[in-house]
């Protein structure tokens, strides 16, 4: 994360260096709690500009790349040799893309989804006229690959530029959790829970004799109340 007691966002390096961060640093960025739910609202937003949502969630998905190959990585400390600089060899989108494929971390279908965010993140970037997602050539890709059937984070109504914004998000986040067992921490959670219940068995099965006993004790009071009673009668 990167943080300045002014507000201003500076890079690890930056501090240590004692140097100012430059623009070329905000690319290497990562984003807080807040900068994240304001990409999400942006990407997903019916106002939003297609051209924000188009580099915007590209960046998403290369973030999410680099996150998932550096976790596969046996010696994390050849980060900056493999990802940072013009020579680098995963600093580009579409070499990550084919890094990520080789490692397994994608399949022949993310493959092609991601290899298009990538053309429509190029034809945006470069173009010098305003490519949109009507575009008749965008539009016919999008169209193609069904998509409006497969992202996971999709409302009904949304149009092709929300529902591009959505997979790069999904896909960011399917990224940031790779490694994460999730059917491990299922199962353990279920067994927390099973022993919990357990738990919670016990407590009810003492409670039910302890009532039972301040039951019979209640009765067993009043049975010698009510004796006392009908002998002082007499």
């Amino acid at each position: 994360m990167f943080w300045s007691v002014n507000g201003r966002a500076r890079s690890h390096e930056s501090i240590r260096m004692g140097k100012k961060a430059k623009v070329r640093d905000l690319s290497r960025r990562e984003p807080d709690g807040e900068q994240i739910a304001a990409a999400l609202e942006l990407l997903t937003s019916k106002d939003s500009a297609d051209a924000t949502v188009a580099l915007l969630g590209a960046a998403y998905v290369d973030n999410g790349l680099r996150r998932a190959i550096l976790h596969e990585l046996k010696n994390k400390g050849r980060q900056r040799e493999l990802f940072d600089g013009e020579s680098a060899p995963f600093v580009t989108f579409a070499a990550k893309i084919k890094v990520a494929h080789a490692m397994g971390i994608i399949d022949d279908e993310d493959r092609k989804r991601l290899e298009l965010i990538r053309h429509i993140r190029n034809a945006v970037a470069h173009a010098i006229w305003a490519v949109t997602f009507d575009t008749p050539e965008v539009a016919d890709e999008l169209d193609s690959m069904n998509l409006e059937n497969w992202v996971m984070v999709r409302d009904e109504s949304f149009n092709r530029r929300q529902t591009y914004g959505a997979l790069c998000f999904w896909y960011w986040l399917r990224f940031i959790a790779h490694g994460i067992d999730f059917k491990a921490i299922g199962v353990a959670v279920r067994e927390f829970v099973e022993k919990m219940n357990m738990v919670f068995d016990g407590m009810q099965k003492f409670a039910d004799e302890v009532n039972a006993s301040i039951s019979q004790y209640q009765t067993k009071a009043l049975a010698g109340s009510q004796g006392e009673s009908t002998g002082s009668g007499d």
